[in-house]
């Protein structure tokens, strides 16, 4: 069932404002409600519930747009890293920033791989 059917038009702009304003106040003033009414509407099952399916709409379209930068950035590293005429002490940042995500990276993968064993454990599966 789709929550948003019962959520009212107010509603749904509501979860708009609630997503691109800084606070419930700034939010409610545009759409020129209390912000008390939107606090009651947080309350409510269904409207939380859309809300946190916007939210993670929302975070998913800024981590593909923050892929879709990823190799530019990576290559702007590599040019200020080899780049003979960025001076050493950008360079040696740009390596340092560089060998810190890679190993953030690392211990990353490392613990989804511990967690996804963990899990398949848990369930009873086997490796094989």
């Amino acid at each position: 069932m789709d929550e948003n059917a019962t959520l009212t038009p107010r509603q749904l702009r509501a979860i708009n404002a609630l997503l691109t304003r800084p606070t419930v106040a700034a939010a409610a003033g545009v759409l020129g409600v209390a912000p008390s009414t939107l606090y009651r509407w947080l309350n409510e099952p269904a409207f939380r519930s859309a809300l946190a399916q916007a939210e993670g709409e929302a975070v998913a379209a800024a981590g593909r747009r923050l892929v879709a930068l990823a190799q530019g950035a990576l290559d702007e590293l590599a040019r200020a890293m080899t780049d003979a005429q960025t001076p050493a002490p950008t360079r040696v940042r740009a390596a340092e920033v560089v060998l810190g995500h890679l190993l953030k990276y690392r211990e990353i993968v490392a613990f989804e791989t511990r967690l996804d064993a963990l899990e398949r454990e848990v369930r009873g599966e086997s490796n094989a």
